[in-house]
């Protein structure tokens, strides 16, 4: 249990269900909290005039595009996509269907299906994250059409033996990568959700095992941490792995109980800052356009060392459906 105690526990619980940002009101609410007596449709109603999606929408043109190349970190469409996704934004706005086209036309485009996607040594060596993020963004926003099948069907075909995927062009890489196949195990889940397909089951069943039998984040040879970055928790994840995008897909997949869930778990809470919530410790992002990943929002306006009100939501709601938090 987080070691705190009860009134603090309830004012952190009191402030995320309280804030001025609607996505985390949804967030609580969804996650089992009381955030108000607003319905979730007019919480949801409301995140199109937070102030953070007008500037991920901020450089759209008169036609609902973005003038950039669709993967252009963080601020292409497909990045802006996947962002709204994550904060819930209304579902089936059609002024997104311009930057689905954009992804789209990329993604299937020869340059990424053939020249980015060769086999070596019999293993698709794939970025099954574009698809991951894609077929996930498109389903939570409600902007799913026939093609999702054929994401979907990419990533049937790529997934490697272990159960996940990777992007390693080393002919001697034969173990699935973390960040490639988080992902695409999530786009998977919500597409499972909604289309129920025997097949994708199987896919995600032995998606799930390659991160369970690894504790989220330990070496099956021994023990080790896979890598120290794992450990170091962030918002947004864009493609970057640490142990809570890996608990949130747990969740999402009702493993969340699993007893090899339950080390991650403890690292999570041993993170808890008291009186506050918790911190980024890793951020991917910078606010100068000149520099590669390039960010219109400011997600950590908190100062050095302070809780990140995002990141304590999203935290917060792991925990409590694991059954970790106080009374």
């Amino acid at each position: 249990m987080i070691q705190t105690n009860e009134e603090d526990n309830k004012e952190l619980i009191q402030r995320l269900c309280a804030s001025k940002h609607p996505s985390i009101r949804l967030w609580m609410q969804h996650g089992g909290f009381h955030a108000g007596d607003d319905t979730s449709d007019e919480i949801r109603h409301s995140i199109g005039e937070d102030e953070i999606v007008k500037k991920l929408l901020s450089e759209r043109d008169p036609k609902g595009k973005i003038d950039r190349f669709p993967y252009e970190k963080w601020v292409g469409a497909h990045w802006i996509l996947n962002l709204l996704a994550e904060l819930n934004y209304p579902s089936q706005d059609d002024g997104l269907i311009p930057l689905r086209e954009q992804v789209f036309q990329w993604i299937f485009s020869d340059e990424v299906r053939i020249k980015q996607t060769p086999i070596i040594n019999g293993l698709y060596r794939r970025h099954a994250s574009q698809e991951g993020n894609l077929l996930f963004s498109l389903i939570q926003l409600g902007l799913d059409d026939a093609r999702v099948h054929d994401l979907v069907e990419i990533l049937l075909t790529c997934q490697w033996p272990d159960g996940g995927w990777n992007c390693d062009k080393n002919p001697q890489a034969h173990t699935s990568s973390f960040i490639e196949s988080i992902y695409p195990l999530r786009g998977l889940i919500a597409y499972q959700k909604k289309f129920n397909n025997p097949q994708v089951a199987g896919c995600i069943e032995k998606g799930l095992e390659f991160f369970l039998q690894r504790k989220l984040f330990r070496k099956l040879r021994d023990n080790a941490i896979i890598a120290p970055q794992f450990m170091d928790l962030t918002y947004p994840h864009y493609h970057i792995y640490d142990i809570l995008i890996g608990l949130k897909v747990m969740n999402a997949a009702g493993k969340i109980n699993d007893p090899r869930c339950q080390a991650a778990l403890d690292m999570l809470e041993s993170k808890y800052i008291f009186g506050q919530g918790w911190r980024i410790e890793q951020k991917y992002e910078q606010y100068d356009p000149s520099r590669h990943r390039y960010s219109l929002v400011r997600w950590n306006e908190e100062k050095s060392g302070r809780a990140n009100d995002f990141l304590s939501a999203q935290v917060l709601i792991v925990l409590n459906h694991a059954g970790r938090l106080m009374d």
